[in-house]
């Protein structure tokens, strides 16, 4: 996470949840799951993770700073 800027994850975990459905839009009646499924959880498990891993980091680094300025 302190590799890439904020912005950077928060764009990458947004493709991802746009992909995540996607593949299942377009997954054809009786595909293999190994193909389009497990792609499509991967992605939304991506997604949710980095999302939520950058917008709770940049709260606690919020919180850090006003707790030390009283």
């Amino acid at each position: 996470m302190h590799l890439l800027p904020g912005t950077v994850s928060i764009v990458i975990g947004g493709i991802a949840f746009v992909i995540a459905p996607l593949l299942f839009a377009i997954a054809p009646v009786g595909s293999n799951y190994w193909s389009y499924t497990l792609p499509s959880m991967i992605c939304g498990t991506i997604g949710i993770d980095i999302t939520f891993n950058v917008y709770y980091e940049s709260k606690a680094k919020k919180l850090l700073v006003t707790d030390f300025n009283k």
